[in-house]
C-alpha cells in the first residue's frame, strides 16, 4: 500500500484520508509505528515524504518544510499538511466523493462540522483542494457553519467560502506563444487559471510553483490535486511535449485523459504529429492516440485506456445485445473515413456472425504492436501472431479485405458498402506505395498529411511549428466558421458522400428501419401537444404521474402495440400543458 500511495494516483488520497481518520482516534505514533513497520528498510521510499514524517511522528515530532526549493510547490505542501493533519483533525475536507475527484456539497458540509465538534481548523491546502473539488457551494447553508480557523492564516473558512460561491469556478484560456529569448522553444501560456482565495490562504506562491520541472514526472497527482484547474500541469506537460522531451506513457496518458477537463484544444493532441525522441525532428504518424491505449479490452475508462471499453451500458435488450465501444480512434472529419469505419465493421461483424473467423489473425503482443503500426507510415512493420507466425499490417489488412470480400460475394450489398470494400482497397494500396495523397479527399489521415506537409513546405518550417499545430487544431474544428473542412470541401479537396440537405433532414427525421421511429413519433405528438415526455435510447415515460414507463428494448422494431396506445393517451388525455422541450 505504501508503494501505490506514493505514486501519484488516487491511491496517495485514499491513503492521506485513511490515515487521518485512523490517527484521529489512535494517534499520529501509532499511525507512524504502523507505517514505519511495513516500510522498506532501504531504497528510495526513504527520502519519500511519508516515510520521513513517520519516523519524525513515532518520536512525537511534526514534520516540517525546509525553506525553498520544491518544498515549496503546491503539491508537495498539501501532502506535507496532510501528513501532519494526522491525529489532530478528524478527516480531510477534499477527499472525492464521487467521479472525476468531484466532491459532493452535503458531505463538505458534514466535515466542516465534524472539524468543529473537534476543535479543528482546517489546513489551508486541504481547504484549496476541496474548494475546487466542490460541485456546488449553496449560499444559504453558510450561515449554519461554523466559522473555523483556517491554519497558517489569519481568516475564516466563510470568508473563503463566500469568496469561492461569488466567484466563477471554472477558468483558465491556453494559447501557444514564442519563448520570449530569440531561438528558445514555443510554450504553452496559461491566463486566468488561479482561484479566487489564493491571496486569502496565502498560496499564490505555491500555486505559481505547480507544475515545475521537479514535478513533471509525477503528473497524475497534479492533474487530480484540482480538478477544475489543471491548465498549469498540463501545460507543463504539453511543453516538453513539444520540445522534444522524452514522455513517458503515463505522463502522455494524463495528459490526454484530462484535456476534457483542460482545455477542447488540448482533445485534439492525437494531431497525427509527434515530435521524434532526444530532439529528433517532428513525425508525422497514423495515430497519436494509439500511444495512449494500455489494455486491449477494459471497462476502465481513464485509469487505464483500452482498445475497447466494455462498460456495461446496454442500449437494448441487454441478454441479447452488450455495448462495446471501440475508443482507440482519432476523431474522423472525412465522410470517407466514417464510411469506411462503419461499413467494414458491418461487413466483419456479418462475417463473424455467420461462422466466419480471425483467430488465426489473432496477434501475440496487441498493445506494443499499434504503437509500431501507428508510427510506420510505411505499413511494413513486421507483426508477431499469436501462432509464431509474422507479418505486416499491410498483409494483415488484406487478408482481412479479402475474407470480407468473399462473404459479401452472396450479398446483396449497398452501394455504400460496395464504396466502402473499394475505399478499404485504395487506401491499403496507397500506403503500400508510399502515396497518400490517392486518397487525400477520402481519408482524414492522408488528407491532414497533406495539409500540414504543404503547409509546412511553404512556410518553410517543420511539424512541430505552432502555426502547424494551429492548422491541426483547426482541421478537427466542427465549426463551420472556423473549422476547415466546409473549406477543404469546397475547394474539392475533401469528397462529400452525403449532400448538405440531406444531413439537416436526419436530424428531425429519424430512420424509419429501427425503433427511433417510435421514439421519434413520440417526440413529435409531445411536442404538438406540449406533453413532458422523458426520453433515452430504451425508455419513453410520459411525465403525468400515472403514466407507467415503456421500455423499447428491440433495436430493430419498426412497429409497437405499446408506443401506438401511448400515443393515442397522449392525445386523448385531458392533461395541463407542460413545458417544452421534454427531456432528452
Amino acid at each position: 500500500m505504501l508503494i501505490e500511495a506514493d505514486r501519484p494516483s488516487e491511491a496517495a488520497e485514499r491513503l492521506y484520508a485513511q490515515l487521518v481518520a485512523v490517527g484521529f482516534d489512535l494517534g499520529a505514533a501509532a499511525v507512524a509505528r504502523t507505517v514505519l513497520s511495513r516500510a522498506p528498510a532501504s531504497g528510495f521510499l526513504q527520502g519519500l515524504p511519508l516515510l520521513r514524517w513517520a519516523r519524525r511522528a513515532a518520536r512525537g515530532r511534526p514534520f516540517r518544510r525546509g525553506p525553498g526549493g520544491w518544498w515549496d510547490d503546491l503539491d508537495t505542501a498539501r501532502a506535507v499538511e496532510a501528513l501532519n493533519a494526522v491525529g489532530r483533525v478528524p478527516c480531510l475536507l477534499s477527499t472525492p466523493t464521487h467521479e472525476a475527484w468531484r466532491l459532493s456539497w452535503p458531505a463538505f458540509v458534514e466535515r466542516v462540522r465534524a472539524h468543529g465538534r473537534a476543535g479543528a481548523a482546517p489546513g489551508r491546502c486541504d481547504l484549496l483542494s476541496a474548494l475546487d473539488r466542490l460541485d456546488r457551494v449553496e449560499a444559504e447553508d453558510l450561515g449554519s457553519l461554523p466559522d473555523l480557523p483556517v491554519a497558517g492564516t489569519g481568516t475564516g473558512l466563510l470568508a473563503v467560502l463566500r469568496v469561492r460561491a461569488l466567484a466563477n469556478p471554472g477558468g483558465g484560456s491556453f494559447e501557444l506563444r514564442e519563448g520570449r529569448a530569440p531561438g528558445s522553444p514555443r510554450v504553452p501560456r496559461v491566463r486566468g487559471d488561479e482561484p479566487a482565495c489564493l491571496d486569502l490562504l496565502g498560496l499564490r506562491r505555491a500555486w505559481r510553483r505547480r507544475g515545475s520541472d521537479w514535478f513533471s514526472g509525477h503528473p497524475a497527482l497534479s492533474a487530480g490535486l484540482l480538478p477544475t484547474r489543471t491548465l498549469r500541469p498540463t501545460a507543463m506537460m504539453l511543453r516538453r511535449h513539444l520540445t522534444g522531451h522524452r514522455q513517458s506513457p503515463g505522463n502522455c496518458a494524463v495528459l490526454i485523459g484530462s484535456a476534457r477537463r483542460v482545455h477542447p484544444a488540448l482533445v485534439l493532441l492525437a494531431l497525427h504529429v509527434l515530435p521524434g525522441a532526444d530532439g529528433a525532428p517532428a513525425r508525422y504518424v497514423f495515430s497519436q492516440r494509439a500511444d495512449q491505449m494500455e489494455d486491449a479490452v477494459s471497462s476502465a475508462t481513464t485509469r487505464s485506456r483500452p482498445l475497447i471499453n466494455t462498460r456495461d451500458e446496454p442500449h437494448a435488450d441487454a441478454t441479447r445485445y452488450r455495448r462495446m465501444h471501440v475508443i482507440v480512434g482519432d476523431s474522423n472529419i472525412a465522410q470517407g473515413s466514417t464510411l469506411l469505419k462503419v461499413a467494414a465493421m458491418d461487413l466483419l461483424l456479418d462475417y463473424l456472425e455467420k461462422g466466419g473467423s480471425l483467430a488465426d489473425l489473432r496477434l501475440a503482443r496487441p498493445m506494443s504492436e499499434i504503437r509500431r503500426v501507428c508510427h510506420d507510415l510505411s505499413g511494413r512493420t513486421p507483426l508477431e501472431l499469436a501462432d509464431g507466425r509474422t507479418i505486416t499490417p499491410i498483409d494483415l489488412q488484406t487478408e482481412h479485405l479479402a475474407r470480407v470480400r468473399a462473404h459479401a460475394a452472396d450479398l446483396d450489398l449497398s452501394e455504400s458498402h460496395r464504396r466502402a470494400l473499394d475505399l478499404w482497397e485504395r487506401g491499403l494500396d496507397a500506403v503500400a506505395r508510399g502515396r497518400p495523397q490517392d486518397v487525400a479527399a477520402d481519408l482524414d489521415w492522408a488528407a491532414k498529411h497533406q495539409l500540414l506537409t504543404r503547409y509546412a513546405r511553404r512556410a518553410g518550417t517543420g511539424l512541430d511549428d505552432p502555426r502547424v499545430t494551429r492548422l491541426a487544431l483547426a482541421y478537427h474544428d466542427v465549426d463551420p466558421g472556423t473549422g476547415l473542412r466546409p473549406k477543404l470541401e469546397r475547394a474539392g479537396l475533401l469528397h462529400r458522400l452525403v449532400d448538405e440537405d440531406r444531413c439537416r433532414a436526419a436530424v428531425d427525421t429519424p430512420p424509419a428501419t429501427t425503433r427511433a421511429r417510435l421514439r421519434g413519433a413520440a417526440v413529435a405528438l409531445a411536442q404538438d401537444l406540449r406533453r413532458d415526455l422523458t426520453v433515452d435510447w430504451v425508455n419513453l415515460r410520459l411525465d403525468d404521474g400515472r403514466t407507467p414507463p415503456l421500455a423499447l428494448r428491440d433495436p430493430f422494431a419498426r412497429t409497437d402495440e405499446r408506443v401506438d396506445a401511448l400515443l393515442e393517451a397522449m392525445a386523448r388525455r385531458d392533461a395541463p400543458a407542460g413545458s417544452w422541450p421534454p427531456t432528452i
